[in-house]
């Protein structure tokens, strides 16, 4: 039977040890099947004439593209696992209610890296290379602010909300089970049309071991 594989497929990712489903692709640009093998030619004689070939290194990928950002290919990628909470960097506009102090509504917590509970602020007016560094103790810093002014303040605070992951200095990229679905429609001169009521069925790679390698995003249109 011959078909014509159109659109692109989608791609789910599930955990080795549990079976458990990591990640659900629907929303690729680009979905293709890589296979080769390198080849090596055995030649003697006059004329150095081919007497043989053998094979070696092969290999089977999938190549993926994404319009849609997902932190699990990056987890994936960097061989790191997603947990809840981060340290995270707050931007926000307050009113100083008394003169040489100013509260934000979080806790700050240490500089990433360092032990210092630190923050930046500006007046609201003021432009943006205006940005002072002020400490903190609890959620109050001393500043050389005034009754009634309006600050721009910047803090790191734990947020329950976000997640991490650590990348290491040497990670190895995670392996997964892959499965590629990628729909099928009738191929020749009759009836050749690409909608839903012509696909005849589809096609379904299925990877047991599949090791990502490469990731690219670009941050920003």
């Amino acid at each position: 039977m011959k078909a014509i594989l159109a659109s692109v497929g989608i791609v789910h990712l599930f955990d080795k040890a549990t079976n458990a489903l990591i990640s659900t692709s629907k929303t690729l640009t680009d979905s293709a099947i890589n296979m080769s093998v390198s080849a090596e030619e055995a030649r003697g004689g006059q004329g150095n004439v081919l007497l043989g070939k053998y094979y070696h290194d092969s290999t089977f990928g999938l190549t993926l593209t994404d319009q849609l950002f997902d932190l699990n290919y990056l987890s994936l990628n960097c061989g790191g696992s997603i947990v809840a909470g981060a340290d995270v960097l707050k931007n926000e506009q307050v009113t100083v209610t008394e003169a040489g102090k100013i509260k934000v509504t979080d806790t700050p917590v240490a500089f990433p890296t360092t032990n210092e509970i630190c923050g930046w602020y500006k007046l609201a007016s003021a432009s943006d290379d205006a940005w002072s560094k002020i400490t903190f103790e609890d959620n109050v810093a001393n500043a050389s602010v005034q009754a009634g002014d309006t600050v721009c303040v910047k803090y790191f605070y734990n947020s329950a909300s976000a997640r991490r992951f650590t990348v290491s200095a040497s990670y190895i990229p995670s392996v997964v089970h892959a499965v590629l679905t990628v729909p099928m429609f009738k191929a020749g001169t009759e009836e050749s049309s690409y909608t839903s009521s012509s696909q005849i069925g589809e096609l379904i790679v299925d990877i047991p071991n599949f090791q990502l390698k490469k990731l690219y995003y670009s941050l920003g249109l």
